[in-house]
């Protein structure tokens, strides 16, 4: 065995405890790494249904790909279909023009809604408690090649009249916002206790978010300001607000919304304000 001298070994194990702090300072934020698909999250009313994996449909495909915890989604959500005869459900699948219709629907977007239905109806549902529709974007809004979570489902208990192009894919019944004058939308994002990035459990700031990304997607004109609320006298609150605001506005640009329509501010609040710790997301022109 050689000998090894003494600045050797000293520089050998400088070496290895630097390899192994990093991989120690690297690991934890690989784990807290916010998902690369979005979840496929559906509430109405106390009903909420959740799956970490979306459903999705390929360009100019009607074919509807389905993971089995997304199928068991569904299943439930027609299980209350079933034990509810009052609601009924509109059906609103997406689409670009660009896009190739291949299918007997009148546009592409209606074709993906129709998939959804017969999943419904094959799980007992009444085809008249069902409609389609579908709704062209502005802009493209598929992800790796891949459209995911391309139907947007809005409950109500009385039958509306059948519409082919509806003017905005954010139906009041379907999503998290209030209104707050024309396009304009805004939403209270709420994490999970000392958590800056969302989790099942945040079930409807997921669903807040994603009809934010529609809303905008579906009006390109429009910008969205974010404001992160923290307690003014805690240094901590302020950092972990940073990272919050940064996690919506990541999701918005992953999303394709472009950065220089994404705002951000800091807002300190009194420690026991309602919005400390949230995010609000607010549209404007």
């Amino acid at each position: 065995m050689v000998p090894m001298d003494k600045p050797l070994i000293w520089l050998v194990g400088v070496a290895l405890l630097g390899w192994i702090s990093g991989w120690s300072y690297l690991l934890p934020r690989q784990m807290d790494a916010p998902p690369t698909e979005e979840p496929f999250i559906l509430s109405a009313g106390e009903f909420v249904v959740a799956s970490e994996k979306p459903f999705a449909f390929d360009w100019s495909s009607a074919e509807l790909q389905l993971e089995p915890e997304t199928a068991e989604a569904l299943a439930a959500l027609a299980l209350h279909l079933t034990k509810h005869p009052e609601l009924h459900l509109r059906l609103t699948g997406l689409y670009t023009s660009s896009e190739r219709n291949g299918t007997s629907f009148p546009t592409l977007g209606e074709a993906r809604a129709a998939a959804i239905a017969d999943l419904l109806k094959k799980g007992g549902v009444p085809a008249e408690r069902l409609q389609i529709a579908g709704f062209r974007m502005d802009s493209s809004p598929f992800h790796d090649g891949k459209l995911l979570n391309g139907v947007l489902f809005t409950f109500f208990e009385h039958p509306v009249e059948e519409e082919k192009q509806p003017q905005s894919p954010d139906d009041p019944g379907a999503v998290a916002f209030r209104p707050a004058g024309g396009d304009h939308h805004t939403a209270l994002l709420s994490f999970s206790e000392g958590k800056a990035n969302f989790t099942l459990q945040d079930q409807a700031s997921l669903k807040a978010l994603s009809d934010l990304r529609w809303h905008l997607r579906a009006h390109p004109g429009l910008e969205v300001e974010l404001s992160a609320f923290y307690p003014e006298t805690d240094a901590g609150a302020r950092k972990l607000a940073q990272r919050r605001v940064e996690t919506v506005r990541r999701y918005l640009i992953d999303k394709g919304i472009r950065r220089r329509n994404i705002h951000v501010k800091m807002v300190p609040v009194a420690p026991d304000a309602p919005e400390a710790g949230r995010i609000r997301a607010e549209t404007r022109e």
